[in-house]
């Protein structure tokens, strides 16, 4: 072990920890931006998220016992710090997911109701194949987006909700 190894791991270390504690202060910015829950849906466990964290510091930590040279130490310390990003994401909108009254924390991401331009669900929900569906696709500005529900009967619900939040959705 040397300080050129030394120093990318303990950067990337303290980034992700800098990440995870900044895990308050960044979801109560995405509640916030979201606004009042209004139908919260299955929350997934967070717990799972733990070994995430720890397997991103392991990776940096690798750097320690072996050197892989300049460019592959630098490309496995950004990827455990892009991994701790991507587990902090999940982290805060795994806790928090359901219709909120400005957008939809859900499946890994938050769209905003502004964003929405059609359902296409809702034109054909009087179907026997809407009863068993888990799955809705959203047309918003940037392309389509799926989210999956647990369960038709949230998917109904939380559908029926955002019709009615935006009455345009309905044509």
């Amino acid at each position: 072990m040397n300080k050129t190894n030394l120093i990318p791991v303990l950067i990337s270390w303290v980034i992700c920890l800098v990440l995870t504690a900044t895990l308050p202060l960044r979801s109560k910015l995405m509640l916030g931006k979201a606004g009042f829950c209004l139908i919260p849906s299955k929350r997934r466990s967070v717990l799972d998220k733990i070994p995430a964290f720890a397997c991103c510091m392991i990776l940096a930590g690798i750097i320690l016992i072996r050197n892989l040279g300049l460019f592959m130490n630098a490309v496995v310390c950004a990827t455990a710090v892009l991994g701790c990003e991507i587990t902090c994401r999940d982290y805060i909108l795994s806790k928090y997911g359901g219709l909120y009254e400005h957008g939809i924390l859900e499946d890994n991401r938050y769209i905003s109701l502004s964003d929405i331009i059609s359902i296409p669900m809702v034109t054909w929900e009087a179907s026997s194949a809407a009863a068993e569906k888990t799955n809705l696709t959203i047309v918003t500005s940037s392309g389509n987006t799926t989210i999956k529900f647990s369960s038709a009967k949230e998917l109904k619900t939380i559908t029926d909700k955002i019709v009615e939040l935006k009455p345009a959705l309905k044509n």
